[in-house]
């Protein structure tokens, strides 16, 4: 990614012992659950449709939505961006929630399997400052907790 700011050394460390030891199809189901988890720290500053994505995502985590539901939100998602001519932009918090919210609207890992990468990118948008890390370095261990050994 090569932008990640010197904040939340401790929560890409923890990342980069897990991607170490695990393919990424291993422990996407963890990384999904993680994300859904750190993004409701911040539910309340979510843009609407990102709120609404996020109980998708729970959902799908749980068993309960779908891929193609997933799917749909992914587009809501976009097309706000979209809208807003935020696509290709990060300078605003809110475009970078939105970028967090999207992290999480994957049925299946990306198709460089690479956990460190995505985790990287998902902190990265979610908390460039850092100021969550404490939070976010405990929801990654329990997370991770049965797999990062």
């Amino acid at each position: 990614m090569g932008h990640v700011r010197a904040h939340n050394r401790q929560v890409l460390a923890l990342v980069g012992q897990i991607h170490k030891r695990h393919a990424l199809a291993e422990v996407y189901p963890q990384c999904l659950l993680f994300m859904v988890d750190c993004l409701r720290l911040v539910e309340p500053s979510l843009p609407a449709v990102a709120r609404g994505a996020l109980v998708v995502a729970e959902k799908y985590c749980n068993g309960t939505a779908s891929a193609a539901q997933l799917a749909a939100q992914q587009t809501l998602c976009w097309n706000d961006l979209q809208a807003r001519g935020e696509s290709h932009t990060f300078e605003r918090q809110r475009t970078r929630l939105m970028r967090a919210t999207l992290c999480a609207l994957y049925p299946s890992p990306p198709p460089d399997g690479d956990v460190y990468v995505l985790l990287e990118w998902f902190v990265d948008m979610l908390d460039p400052e850092g100021r969550l890390e404490s939070r976010t370095l405990e929801l990654l261990e329990l997370r991770f907790d049965a797999v990062a050994g």
